[in-house]
């Protein structure tokens, strides 16, 4: 009888980043020592939206960081939080320093992925023409290489802008491409993801259809024991009941807004388009009853962003 094949803890690591299990990746981490372990615990942090306690880590631990290809991946971890953190000057200098690393090593991978964060700098910035141009040629990589889950993130990215660019249309075909790669590779939690993102566009287009592709998210949600699932779930409930011209309904999406950002697994990114949503539910609110309380509510939803 053939032993089992045991998980190397780089297996470990992957499977519990790719599945979106980002607590039970920080806790893993903090039981390893070496600097793969500190990459991931770094990453975890990020992912759980706790970016004081992941910048504090990457400056104690940044000496460790000193082989190139970890060095250029410790990059990507600093443009990250500098990002997040709105810091957007230094995530682009920091970024730099990681493509000329993957450059001078030659690693496509990470030249791809340092592109692809460039491009999500823009992105957040506005620069939507900028944020096209590197997310592209992000893509164009990642296939060539057949990186296929990292190119389903350009590809949702670049619909992400057409979304805000009010292009729908293109919006809808790019994230329906990422959506197949991810059907391909069989990843329940990015599928959802995905899934989010067709639904928020078909609210604008075909309602119907959008509660169809609610249907398929609401399936995952109770197949998978996942609760950044559930709370994708309830967040794309909580925009096809916002959309919806009665008051019941938009108490109804209030409530799931509410739900969805006290979820400690979801996305740091997600997170922060709930607060958005839910601050524009309130503002409605105040102005129909011009309530003291509301607009405290307001006030504190602001402070967190």
């Amino acid at each position: 009888m053939t032993p089992p094949k045991s998980v190397s803890s780089e297996d470990r690591y992957e499977t519990m980043y790719s599945v979106g299990h980002d607590e039970e990746l920080l806790q893993f981490s903090l039981t390893q020592a070496g600097v793969e372990a500190r990459y991931w615990e770094i990453n975890a942090l990020i992912r759980l939206g706790e970016l004081d306690n992941a910048h504090a880590q990457s400056v104690k631990h940044e000496s460790k960081f000193d082989e190139p290809l970890w060095r250029c991946k410790f990059l990507g971890l600093q443009t990250s939080i500098h990002t997040y953190e709105g810091q957007f000057d230094k995530a682009i200098q920091k970024n730099e320093e990681a493509h000329r690393i993957a450059l001078k090593i030659k690693n496509e991978y990470e030249i791809a992925r340092s592109l692809h964060r460039l491009g999500f700098v823009y992105q957040l910035k506005g620069e939507y023409d900028k944020a096209l141009t590197y997310l592209e040629q992000s893509a164009e990589i990642f296939q060539k290489n057949s990186y296929k889950a990292a190119l389903a993130w350009s590809l949702h990215n670049i619909g992400k802008i057409y979304r805000w660019k009010q292009n729908l249309e293109k919006a809808f075909t790019y994230h329906d491409q990422s959506y197949k790669i991810r059907l391909e590779l069989k990843n329940q939690v990015f599928i959802s993801y995905s899934l989010f993102h067709l639904i928020d566009i078909e609210l604008f287009k075909d309602r119907k259809s959008a509660r169809l592709l609610l249907s398929k998210l609401e399936s995952i949600a109770n197949t998978e024991n996942n609760l950044s699932v559930s709370a994708l779930y309830n967040f794309a409930s909580a925009l096809l009941f916002k959309s919806s011209k009665r008051i019941q309904d938009k108490v109804k999406s209030q409530s799931l807004l509410e739900s969805v950002i006290k979820t400690k697994e979801i996305y740091l990114e997600k997170k922060l388009e709930a607060i958005l949503h839910l601050i524009e539910l309130l503002l409605m609110e105040y102005q129909s009853y011009n309530e003291e309380e509301v607009l405290e509510e307001i006030y504190q939803y602001v402070d967190t962003l």
